[in-house]
């Protein structure tokens, strides 16, 4: 994970000197820091108590910047990584929600608007902000590109196979 951070660092860092279509910057900026979030809530759920038992426990290492030291880095509380999430999260959102519709999503493998709402639904789930989890879930649950399926609607018999890691799966948001 901290190769995939160190990426979005580096994304973070010189895109503002890199010269390009304006939202096509912005999204790429959204993406990033959506990432960012998604791995280090997946490094702080591995690596750290969980947040709501004690987030002042010891978690992982924030490291926000693509530059390399030689410097040992301390590990951040459980709490300050869910911060940094949320940061990340809330940031990506803002980015997303100022783009036109056809950019905030597509099926072509890249992380997108409701990917990070439904991210965003899991860390209050996690962090016990029922209300905002809530807010989130729903405005996942409202977007009419997606749906849940029915077991019945799944290929009955032998030999068949539903591939649910593909967009032809109609719950599927990102196919990570």
């Amino acid at each position: 994970c901290y190769g995939r951070i160190l990426g979005c660092n580096a994304v973070l860092d010189y895109l503002p000197g890199v010269g390009g279509d304006p939202q096509e910057k912005t999204r790429i900026e959204a993406e990033a820091c959506a990432l960012r979030g998604f791995y280090y809530f997946h490094l702080v759920n591995c690596y750290g108590m969980p947040y709501n038992y004690d987030k002042e426990s010891l978690g992982v290492p924030l490291h926000l910047h693509s530059a390399v030291s030689s410097a040992t880095v301390a590990r951040n509380t459980v709490g300050e990584v869910y911060e940094q999430v949320l940061e990340d999260l809330k940031r990506a959102e803002q980015l997303y929600e100022s783009l036109p519709a056809d950019m905030q999503w597509k099926a072509n493998m890249r992380v997108s608007l409701p990917f990070v709402q439904l991210l965003l639904s899991r860390v209050y789930l996690y962090m016990e902000e029922w209300a905002q989890a809530s807010e989130y879930a729903d405005k996942v649950l409202g977007d009419t590109r997606f749906r849940l399926i029915d077991r019945l609607e799944l290929p009955q018999g032998e030999g068949t196979y539903f591939n649910f890691h593909s967009y032809a799966n109609p719950e599927v948001i990102w196919p990570y």
